[in-house]
């Protein structure tokens, strides 16, 4: 029902302020509060709906909140465990063909089988370089399992290396090459069917060359200086047997192969016997440098007699 709007005291028309419902007559200043308008039927079902909705969301949100604190329970109750306390983690193999080894200690709390480890392709095709930084992933395969940490990156350590300075070999080491030198020195010295045996007077060590990269491979030269006795007189020549892929541990050494090199000189006579060698101790070096590549390092060592 519409309100009349006529001033009780003056008979004017008052106004209508409809956020405070209240009547003010601007000639008399009469003022006058209406009650609210009860809601219609399409209120009260909206209003409805609303309340519907709210209880809803808080059944739900009750519901969310006690499945979450059951699993923050059965979380909590997990030991908390760091898996790397328990793993072993070693590397082997040549330099630039490493490979990376993880082994589980014992312990109360899990085996190898509970565990999901994973790390990059490098480590699982073995080709890994001393000092590479390789990342461990470990995840629970064991629901029973709460892991503190998951990733720890490792260096790769350990690994056998090339030589690539012969000033670092041990003095074991370098005598285990003389050895071999000398066996095959013997090799090349043993005489042909229609050959007498070369008359070797003296043989002695004379300088080692080295050609490396730095990082995956070299090659070795040993070089003697050998005199032997002839029908023309003594005549003195160089030896040399190369080393490839050599590794040196301590005093231990392993290479990929050795055999003698040279060019085949007659001492003397035919029948003085003939070797693969060199003239002079300048034609040796000179079949080292030759062979020497732009990204190759040549060094030298001298040995004095």
């Amino acid at each position: 029902m519409a309100k009349d709007m006529t001033c009780p005291q003056c008979g004017a028309q008052m106004a209508f302020n409809k956020e405070t419902r209240e009547l003010s007559c601007s000639w008399c200043g009469h003022k006058e509060l209406l009650p609210k308008e009860p809601p219609t039927q399409a209120e009260i079902q909206e209003r409805g709906k609303r309340r519907l909705m709210l209880i809803k969301l808080a059944v739900f949100a009750g519901i969310a909140l006690t499945i979450g604190a059951v699993f923050a329970v059965a979380f909590l109750m997990k030991t908390p465990v760091d898996p790397f306390e328990y793993l072993d983690v070693t590397f082997s193999g040549i330099n630039g063909e490493g490979k990376v080894n993880v082994r589980v200690k014992h312990n109360d709390y899990f085996v190898r089988s509970d565990l999901d480890i994973t790390y990059n392709s490098k480590a699982y095709i073995g080709d890994l370089n001393e000092g590479d930084k390789l990342k461990i992933t470990v995840n629970e395969r064991n629901d029973d399992l709460r892991f503190t940490s998951h990733e720890k990156t490792y260096t790769v350590e350990g690994l056998e290396l090339f030589v690539t300075d012969l000033n670092s070999l041990s003095d074991k080491a370098v005598q285990a090459i003389h050895d071999k030198t000398e066996s095959l020195n013997k090799r090349n010295i043993t005489p042909m069917l229609t050959q007498a045996e070369p008359d070797l007077k003296k043989a002695e060590p004379k300088k080692m060359m080295l050609l490396t990269d730095g990082d995956t491979s070299n090659t070795l030269f040993d070089i003697y200086e050998a005199t032997f006795k002839t029908s023309k007189g003594d005549k003195t020549v160089y030896l040399m047997v190369y080393f490839e892929g050599l590794i040196a541990n301590g005093d231990d050494i392993r290479y990929d192969s050795a055999m003698y090199k040279g060019s085949i000189i007659t001492l003397g006579e035919w029948y003085d016997g003939t070797l693969s060698c060199y003239e002079t101790l300048k034609d040796a070096e000179m079949a080292v440098k030759n062979q020497k590549e732009k990204n190759k390092q040549l060094t030298e060592r001298v040995f004095k007699p």
